[in-house]
């Protein structure tokens, strides 16, 4: 994903420009017709691809987003049907079910809607050896996991330390109230719901979508002169995830919300310690997280991330 690019070859170059080996993509299961050319180029390429597999498309013609449910009932027998179809054509490193299930601008199911949904992808994508991870969870919601369980272990100037270095204004606010019954409780309750289902799922990954700077994600005016991760945060979040799981853990979808080259070279020096096996970088300007390139020329923060690259392959 990239920004102002639109054809594939147009991809192929700049993923050369990276010096990258993995990519991501996404594909609906409403418009699959047998086979995508899209994903055939990157895979023919050589890339390994991270696959996005959607019920049914959530962005509309005009750039705007449709929540949409998660398949139930008669639906799930579709579903997997599509999904067998896909997974014989094509064998990706790791499918991705959904994105960012708990993310309401894309989907309006119950979240154990989404769980038995992911309970018959994994059957099918097992049965033809290929991974599965679920469509990621997100800063605020991984945040919030973390703040409310050091409370439930009486760790409160651990949690205020964490909440004060990686969690913004607004998300910190209602972890102190803890009002359950605010549209953020709520949240926090299907977040809770979603961990504990995908311990008991046999996924091979749980995905992390992770966003630099913390303390200014969700903010109007970030500053570009914030050049470094919040020191532990990620590695704090990734081992939480392992723990409350019990699965590896991937970032299916990282980046930085700001202009800063050396946020860059220490997100991705933060990312390498952690170890995990899969980190796909969105560059993309959407309003809230920025590119490291300018259609086909990469900007400076895109020159830091090949110097980083080259340097640890």
């Amino acid at each position: 994903m990239f920004a102002d690019i639109s054809s594939v070859q147009d991809k192929l170059d700049i993923l050369k420009q990276l010096h990258v080996k993995t990519t991501r993509m996404t594909l609906s299961m409403d418009t699959w017709n047998g086979s995508n050319a899209s994903l055939e180029a990157l895979q023919n390429a050589g890339y390994k691809v991270l696959l996005n597999v959607y019920w049914k498309k959530i962005r509309n013609t005009d750039g705007s987003k449709t929540p949409q449910p998660y398949p139930t009932g008669s639906e799930l027998e579709t579903y997997r049907s599509r999904l067998n179809d896909i997974l014989t054509k094509y064998k990706p490193a790791v499918l991705l079910v959904e994105n960012e299930e708990l993310v309401l601008k894309f989907h309006s199911g119950d979240i154990s809607d989404y769980l038995n949904m992911l309970k018959v992808a994994v059957e099918v994508a097992h049965s033809k050896g290929v991974k599965v991870s679920d469509g990621g969870i997100t800063n605020p919601q991984i945040s919030l996991l973390i703040y409310d369980y050091l409370i439930s272990q009486n760790q409160r100037d651990e949690a205020s330390r964490f909440g004060k270095s990686a969690m913004s204004a607004r998300v910190l606010k209602f972890a102190q109230s803890h009002n359950m019954n605010s549209d953020m409780g709520k949240k926090l309750e299907q977040a809770q719901k979603l961990v504990q289902g995908l311990r008991n799922i046999d996924i091979d990954y749980v995905n992390l979508h992770w966003y630099e700077p913390l303390s200014e994600k969700g903010t109007a005016n970030v500053s570009a002169s914030i050049g470094a991760v919040t020191p532990g945060a990620l590695g704090h979040a990734v081992s939480f995830l392992k723990a409350v799981t019990g699965k590896d853990v991937i970032l299916g979808e990282c980046g930085q919300i700001n202009t800063s080259a050396s946020l860059t070279s220490s997100m991705l020096q933060e990312i390498a310690s952690t170890g995990v096996p899969y980190a796909i970088w969105l560059s993309s300007d959407n309003g809230t997280t920025k590119a490291l390139n300018s259609g086909k020329s990469l900007l400076p923060t895109g020159n830091a991330f090949v110097q980083f690259i080259d340097a640890h392959q």
